[in-house]
């Protein structure tokens, strides 16, 4: 599937990962440098937006703690930036299920063809917000959300479970649907690695 144009949340655009990487120093109270997390979505906002960079538009600094480790928060400018990028991000979502409305209906109707009706997605992520009330409105049963995101599992998204990869096999489906772009490779190797071939697995942004 080819990127949606002038949707630039959704096409990795520079806003798109300096809204990440301010959302995820605003979210942990600051970040410890260096940075030795495990976040794969912090790291690859890292890596598309220097630290170095969003300090010199004054949206984060580096401050002292007590043992003299230097910690990135984020300043009052960069509060207000990610306050606007936060709404450009909501009406990007806006657009995007506008443009994917007929595209979900043809995927919806892919995995009726195919007798796949017991679906699990991975990813909690806005796109999977948008295909949940597809599925549900045509009768899917969906047994739960994966999501590798330790902070989101054992939560609810939108009235359905968020679970480990490790835990999946918990739950009876029929088919994985991949419901984020970015990790989209990446997940598909963790579930083969996981599973093998046990799932249906589809992504959401591609015509397979």
């Amino acid at each position: 599937m080819q990127k949606i144009p002038e949707l630039n949340y959704f096409n990795h655009s520079q806003s798109y990962f300096r809204f990440i990487l301010l959302k995820k120093i605003d979210e942990q109270e600051g970040l410890l440098l260096p940075v030795q997390s495990q976040d794969s979505e912090l790291l690859k906002a890292i890596s598309n937006v220097q630290i170095k960079k969003i300090i010199e538009e004054g949206l984060a600094k580096k401050i002292k703690n007590e043992d003299t480790t230097e910690i990135l928060i984020i300043t009052e400018k960069g509060k207000s930036q990610l306050q606007k990028d936060h709404i450009d991000f909501q009406l990007d979502l806006l657009a995007l299920e506008q443009n994917l409305g007929d595209y979900f209906l043809k995927k919806i109707k892919m995995l009726k063809d195919n007798n796949l009706q017991t679906i699990a997605l991975y990813g909690a992520s806005d796109t999977a917000q948008s295909f949940l009330n597809y599925l549900k409105i045509n009768g899917f049963n969906i047994t739960c959300i994966i999501d590798d995101d330790e902070k989101k599992q054992s939560e609810l998204f939108f009235g359905f479970q968020v679970i480990s990869r490790a835990n999946a096999s918990l739950n009876k489906c029929d088919a994985i649907v991949i419901t984020t772009i970015e990790f989209e490779d990446e997940i598909k190797l963790k579930i083969n690695q996981s599973f093998g071939s046990k799932y249906k697995v589809l992504s959401l942004f591609n015509n397979e």
